[in-house]
C-alpha cells in the first residue's frame, strides 16, 4: 500500500512539473498507423527556418512547427530497412503569422469586443523517395493553410492553445491530402 501511495505521489509530481509542451506533444499525433516505406533512412530538411521577428509567431507556440514536423514524420512513416532508398521530407514552409486587425477606439470601443488579430498557419511539405544515387524515385506534396481570429484581451496562454489547435488542423489537412498521394507513389513502384 505504501508503494502504491508513493508511486502516485511521484506520478502527480512529475505531471505537475511537466511543461505544457509535453502534454501538447502527446496529444498532437495520436492513433496514427504509419506507412511502411521501403527505405533504410529518413531525412527531414527545412528549406527555410521561419523568422522569429514580428509578424511571425510560430516560435512562441508550445511546440514549434519544426518540432511538429519531426514528430509528424516519425509517427507517419516507418522505414522497413529494405533497399538503400532514403525518404526525404522537405518542409518548404511551416509558419504562423499574426495580422493585427483594427479595433474600435473611444467610447464605442468600451461597449464591444472586436476581433483584434488574425493568425494564419501555413504548412507545405514534399515527401520523396530517393535512391542511393540521389535520384528521386517518386514524390508527393501538399500545402495547407489555417486561419482564425481572436478577440481583444486574449491571453498568451489562450493564443498558445489556439496555435496548437491550428497546427493540429493543418496537419490533419496535410494527412488528408499528402498521405493518399504518398501511398499512390509507393504503389506505383516509388
Amino acid at each position: 500500500m505504501k508503494r502504491l501511495f508513493w508511486s502516485l505521489v511521484a506520478l502527480i509530481t512529475v505531471m505537475t512539473a511537466a511543461p505544457a509542451t509535453l502534454f501538447a506533444q502527446i496529444a498532437l499525433f495520436q492513433d496514427v498507423t504509419p506507412i511502411a516505406i521501403p527505405a533504410n533512412a529518413m531525412v527531414i530538411e527545412m528549406q527555410k527556418q521561419p523568422p522569429k521577428d514580428y509578424p511571425h509567431v510560430g516560435h512562441r507556440t508550445p511546440i514549434t512547427m519544426e518540432q511538429a514536423v519531426n514528430m509528424w514524420a516519425s509517427s507517419h512513416f516507418q522505414m522497413t530497412g529494405a533497399g538503400e532508398n532514403t525518404l526525404r521530407v522537405t518542409v518548404r514552409e511551416a509558419d504562423i503569422v499574426e495580422k493585427l486587425l483594427p479595433v474600435k477606439k473611444g467610447i464605442a470601443g468600451w461597449f464591444r469586443k472586436d476581433q483584434s488579430a488574425e493568425y494564419v498557419a501555413t504548412l507545405e511539405i514534399v515527401v520523396a523517395l530517393v535512391d542511393v544515387n540521389g535520384r528521386q524515385q517518386g514524390s508527393a506534396e501538399a500545402k495547407t493553410m489555417q486561419s482564425t481570429t481572436v478577440p481583444e484581451g486574449t491571453t498568451e496562454a489562450e493564443k498558445q492553445a489556439l496555435w496548437t489547435e491550428m497546427m493540429k488542423k493543418a496537419f490533419g489537412n496535410l494527412d488528408r491530402e499528402l498521405l493518399p498521394r504518398a501511398r499512390q507513389m509507393l504503389a506505383s513502384g516509388g
